[in-house]
């Protein structure tokens, strides 16, 4: 199986961790902490979710090279924002424009551009660490 391939069954795995993740905001820290305390929490847990298991998963990837790991990084950043906005926000929540592009204001306190952000710098810094 190619780079691509491997990735690709990779990314899986944080959209699996990151649907496990927002379930249990949503039916169960957000009725301790409430708005917006649970989504800053979620974020930081994606975080750290996201870390451990790419690096988990860093012999499995094979990164062989900075440019594989800015490539694979910018793949699994347009995946993670295509399965947020159609999958998840349009699909599964019926999601207005207007709510899906307000997940993405860090200004108004919003943290998801950071975990977006995250899973697309996290090959580069596993290829990193790991040379």
């Amino acid at each position: 199986m190619g780079l691509y391939g491997r990735a690709s069954l990779i990314w899986l795995g944080f959209f699996i961790l990151a649907m496990i993740n927002g379930t249990i905001r949503e039916f169960g820290i957000k009725r301790l902490i409430g708005e917006p305390w649970a989504h800053h929490l979620s974020a930081l847990t994606a975080i750290v979710l996201f870390g451990a298991y790419g690096w988990l998963m860093r012999e499995k990837l094979d990164l062989r090279s900075v440019t594989d790991a800015i490539s694979i990084g910018v793949f699994w950043f347009i995946l993670t924002i295509l399965a947020e906005t159609f999958i998840v926000g349009r699909l599964m929540g019926r999601h207005s424009w207007r709510e899906i592009l307000a997940n993405y204001d860090i200004l108004s306190g919003n943290l998801w551009p950071l975990v977006v952000l995250w899973v697309g710098i996290l090959p580069y810094v596993i290829y990193k660490l790991r040379s």
